[in-house]
């Protein structure tokens, strides 16, 4: 069975490879509670001849969540394997990633669709420097509260981690002040 890489790339399917991956962000857990190998093991009972490798991280975070009535970290597991996926498929950069955002394209008319405000693209062209700085991706390996597809309005009521909760603030900073007081301003979180 072969597997379709994130690059389009087609590979023969590893265990192994799979495996890894759920291993590597099982640091810091307990092994007597916490075992990639059984999470692995269903998610290659879940592969098919054409998945993507974004699929079987759906899934191996599916999976995870579905242990968690084993033990509470298997939740954990699976937030990290839902936020390493999300990282693999934005670009490094934050700014760069809301401007990719500020000119999407409908693919279904053609048509321009930009999923942020042109304001909010200005504030975030104009604080670009300090908004990636602010931005540390190995916290969002930590998130304070597990988040399931199948719960996404926990977002709603779950504290920030701390590098979205520092944008939030810096956003809410500078829409608050006048375009003038905004240039000058120094918005810190």
């Amino acid at each position: 069975m072969l597997v379709v890489k994130r690059d389009g790339k087609k590979e023969t399917v590893a265990f192994d490879k799979i495996t890894a991956r759920i291993k590597k962000l099982c640091y810091g857990f307990d092994p007597k509670h916490v075992d990639p190998v059984i999470v692995a093991q269903k998610v290659v009972a879940g592969v098919y001849d054409g998945v993507t490798t974004i699929q079987l991280d759906d899934l191996a975070s599916e999976t995870s969540a579905f242990l968690t009535t084993q033990h509470p970290d298997y939740g954990r597991l699976a937030a990290r394997i839902a936020v390493s996926n999300l990282h693999k498929q934005t670009l490094k950069s934050f700014s760069e990633t809301m401007l990719k955002m500020h000119k999407y394209i409908d693919p279904k008319s053609g048509d321009p669709a930009p999923l942020i405000s042109d304001e909010l693209k200005e504030i975030i062209v104009e604080s670009s420097e300090r908004l990636n700085a602010s931005i540390v991706y190995a916290r969002t390996h930590t998130p304070h509260a597990h988040v399931s597809r199948t719960r996404p309005f926990a977002l709603l009521t779950t504290p920030l981690p701390p590098p979205l909760a520092c944008f939030a603030a810096t956003i809410a900073t500078l829409t608050t002040t006048s375009s003038a007081s905004r240039r000058s301003s120094d918005p810190t979180c």
